[in-house]
């Protein structure tokens, strides 16, 4: 089951925009573009899917937030196989740095065809700075783990990687049932109708003073959890909770994604290339043993030890308190370990 198509691993189609900093730049110097030979040419615009909601980065201006799902804007130009003039080159949708989607998958579920959109702020140091390509990789390998299986509507679809049998029950159409459920998040919270993955692989739970997270329970990932933490009594690896509240709109549709999670939790694992915000993430072409993990318990892949990371320092060993408790007490104190 986990071989897939025949020579065939996931084919990923590739967006390129530029934000309106970037766009300055080529109004004010239209000969750029043709100076530099690392400019590459916008060969078609998004597919987006169906359910797809817009995201923009409501954080920081200085953090770097993914979204897991396509924008819903599409591009500004049609597909072409010529370089486009600078005023009808495609425009960000929004302010993010990158995003993808997975839009096709396999007789048991795998992705097998995604979509990622990469928007430019400066294109000189996009492609010529050392420290700026290498913050552009770890950015891609955080979108291709979504479009992976990093995402509530793929764990939905988790198989036996032995049988091939779905983890989550079926309806008579072979169709994951959507259920209602109260999202993550802090009180108050949504409900939305989702499609809920079985609680063999996600469970939800309160934690931290009432906070609601969804955690991921599968074997493997609970057994590198609790190694990672020292602690044996822990139950799986914690979703990064309310993403809905993001929007402040009571009137949004809200994904699976938004409801469950679609990265890990960074209060724990921060340094994961799978954690919300990367911009602190160490470059390496390596991957954490709970992100493999999570890959070796959807059943669509075997894991490559010799691509493990080392394992990282933050909360290593800490013990269950780090997991469990607040970093601040009451009187403003540190959560003893």
């Amino acid at each position: 089951m986990t071989d897939g198509l025949a020579d065939t691993d996931t084919v990923i189609y590739i967006s390129v925009s530029f934000n309106d900093n970037t766009m300055s730049l080529f109004s004010q110097d239209t000969n750029y573009l043709h100076r530099s030979q690392n400019v590459p040419t916008f060969r078609g615009t998004t597919r987006i899917k169906e359910n797809a909601t817009s995201f923009t980065n409501l954080l920081d201006k200085n953090s770097t937030y993914y979204p897991s799902i396509s924008p819903s804007e599409s591009s500004t130009i049609t597909p072409s196989e010529t370089e486009p003039f600078i005023e009808s080159r495609p425009t960000c949708a929004g302010n993010y740095l990158a995003s993808a989607t997975y839009c096709s998958t396999d007789q048991y579920d795998r992705p097998i065809a995604g979509i990622l959109s990469i928007c430019i702020d400066d294109i000189q140091t996009f492609f010529d700075d050392k420290n700026q390509i290498e913050r552009n990789i770890v950015t891609i390998m955080h979108e291709m783990g979504h479009i992976l299986g990093f995402n509530a509507e793929s764990l939905a679809h988790f198989r036996d990687g032995d049988t091939g049998e779905p983890l989550t029950p079926r309806d008579e159409n072979g169709d994951v049932i959507d259920v209602t459920v109260e999202c993550t998040g802090v009180y108050p919270r949504m409900e939305a109708r989702i499609p809920l993955p079985s609680s063999n692989i996600t469970s939800f739970k309160n934690v931290r003073g009432g906070v609601r997270v969804a955690e991921i329970v599968t074997p493997t990932v609970r057994r590198v959890a609790r190694n990672m933490f020292g602690c044996q009594s822990l139950s799986g690896a914690e979703l990064e909770s309310g993403e809905w509240q993001l929007f402040g709109d009571d009137s949004v549709e809200i994904s699976a994604g938004e409801c469950i999670g679609d990265h890990w939790e960074r209060r724990l694992f921060r340094t994961d290339l799978l954690n919300p915000i990367v911009d602190d993430v160490a470059y390496s072409l390596y991957i954490s043993s709970l992100t493999l993990a999570y890959f070796a318990d959807s059943g669509w892949y075997k894991v490559d030890t010799h691509r493990i990371a080392p394992t990282s320092i933050w909360g290593r060993n800490a013990g269950c308190n780090f997991v469990t408790q607040k970093c601040v007490t009451k009187n403003g104190g540190i959560s003893a370990r």
